[in-house]
């Protein structure tokens, strides 16, 4: 494999058919593009435990797999914190596994990457594809709070992701693009769009239920560090987050690829 520039990260926790889903789309990226690129995927300790078969065929590009193995629900910003800690990328690219990077977006992925300067951040757009709703499929979106092109020395510069939301749902996502704007020039670039499956299919109702009720705690925790902020640090999230440090739960991994 070639010298790696640009590492794409992303985390499943028991969602086989969304990773085929997304695996598939990279295995038709063209080479010219795949060859400059790794994916990086964190098995968050979910059942059935992601193998290696199921990311195989993925021709140039480099595949790590990591699996925790203590289980704690929702531990997104976990996963993206040690994705990052072992990618070879100058730049990651962050999304989950039901944004799907089309092969005919690829190239320009990895030429916004390659060329995004230092203190920068781009964000990118959604498209839905299996919406309930009615005439919700096709439409963009503005990119959700966890769709990132960054570099990897600035994402580690702020921290990463806050783990003390570790265990809930969302908010981690808030919160680190409220510090990503304080601290970089980050732009919408209309041009980038991923499919977007709602995964929640792939969960039960008594989990989606529990999750949703874990948004409210994390709600409580966001408007608390908010508040800190306005109060302390005359609201810049970039002062707030170089005081408080990093915020790691260290869960323990082992390296499956």
């Amino acid at each position: 494999m070639e010298s790696v520039k640009v590492s794409i990260l992303t985390q499943v926790y028991g969602q086989p058919k969304i990773l085929k889903l997304f695996a598939d789309a990279l295995r038709g990226w063209p080479t010219e593009a795949a060859r400059e690129c790794e994916l990086v995927v964190i098995d968050d300790c979910g059942a059935p435990p992601v193998g290696k078969g199921e990311l195989d065929g993925l021709g140039p590009m480099g595949v790590q797999l990591l699996r925790h193995t203590r289980d704690v629900p929702w531990a997104q910003p976990c996963c993206r914190n040690l994705a990052s800690t072992h990618a070879r990328g100058r730049v990651l690219i962050m999304v989950d596994p039901d944004m799907i990077l089309n092969p005919k977006d690829a190239l320009r992925f990895v030429e916004t990457a390659d060329k995004l300067p230092t203190l920068h951040v781009v964000r990118f757009c959604l498209k839905e594809v299996n919406h309930p709703k009615k005439g919700m499929n096709g439409k963009v979106n503005v990119s959700s709070p966890n769709c990132w092109i960054i570099a990897k020395n600035d994402f580690e510069k702020v921290h990463g992701y806050n783990e003390c939301f570790a265990g809930h749902k969302g908010w981690s996502d808030v919160e680190l693009m409220h510090v990503l704007d304080s601290a970089y020039k980050v732009r919408q670039d209309k041009k980038l769009t991923v499919d977007f499956y709602r995964r929640s299919r792939e969960l039960s109702d008594a989990a989606v239920t529990s999750l949703d009720r874990e948004v409210k705690t994390n709600l409580r925790t966001h408007a608390m560090h908010r508040e800190q902020v306005r109060k302390d640090f005359k609201g810049s999230w970039h002062k707030w987050v170089m005081k408080r440090g990093p915020t790691r739960l260290h869960l323990p991994s082992q390296k499956v690829i």
